[in-house]
C-alpha cells in the first residue's frame, strides 16, 4: 500500500498539492478488481490474486511516457502534456480546459518514478513523487516539499496515455 507521504510543511504542503494536482485521489485504497489483494480464492482461503505482468519494455515505455508528461507540466507546457492524455479525453476536453485545471501555487521542480504496477493487461498505475516549490501570497516564504501522487495509465494503438481524473 501507498500512501501521500508529505515533507516540509507537511499539512500545508498536503492541502496545496490536494488542491492544485491533478491526481488528488488518497493512494491508500487497494488495487481496482481486488488485483494485488488477498480475496478468497478457489484455489485457496485468501489466496492472492497476481497482478498481469508487464514486459521490461512495456515497462520502461510507460515510465518514460509518465516522465515526458511531467517533464512538458514542470515547463508548464499544456500543449505539450495534453498530447498525453488518453484519445477519449482529448474527444471531450479541449486543451484549454485541460490548461485551465492546474492552479499556479506550485512551481514543480522534477519527478521520481517510484513504481508502476500493471492493473490488466493494458492498464496500469505509476506511482510518482513530485518535488515543488509554493508560490503562494500568503506564504511567508516560499518553502520546498514533495508528495506521491498516483497516475492512471491505459495502452491503446501501440501507445500508453494517461487518463486525467475529471470532475463532473
Amino acid at each position: 500500500m501507498v500512501k501521500r507521504v508529505f515533507t516540509g510543511l507537511g499539512a500545508l504542503a498536503g492541502l496545496l498539492m490536494s488542491a492544485v494536482l491533478l491526481a488528488g485521489e488518497e493512494i491508500s485504497q487497494p488495487a481496482p478488481n481486488g488485483i494485488g489483494t488477498t480475496e478468497p480464492s478457489p484455489l485457496g482461503q485468501d489466496a492472492v490474486i497476481a497482478a498481469p505482468a508487464l514486459s521490461p519494455e512495456e515497462m520502461q515505455s510507460l515510465r518514460t511516457r509518465a516522465t515526458a508528461r511531467w517533464d512538458a507540466l514542470i515547463k508548464r507546457d499544456f500543449n505539450e502534456a495534453y498530447a498525453f492524455a488518453s484519445p477519449a479525453y482529448r474527444e471531450i476536453f479541449t486543451p484549454q480546459q485541460f490548461a485551465g485545471s492546474f492552479g499556479r501555487a506550485l512551481d514543480w521542480r522534477h519527478v521520481e518514478i517510484l513504481d508502476v504496477q500493471p492493473t490488466g493487461p493494458e492498464t496500469a498505475l505509476v506511482f510518482i513523487r513530485v518535488f515543488f516549490k509554493t508560490i503562494v501570497d500568503w506564504a511567508d516564504d516560499p518553502f520546498d516539499a514533495s508528495a506521491v501522487t498516483e497516475e492512471s495509465w491505459v495502452k491503446s494503438t501501440d501507445q500508453w496515455w494517461y487518463l486525467p481524473k475529471t470532475k463532473r
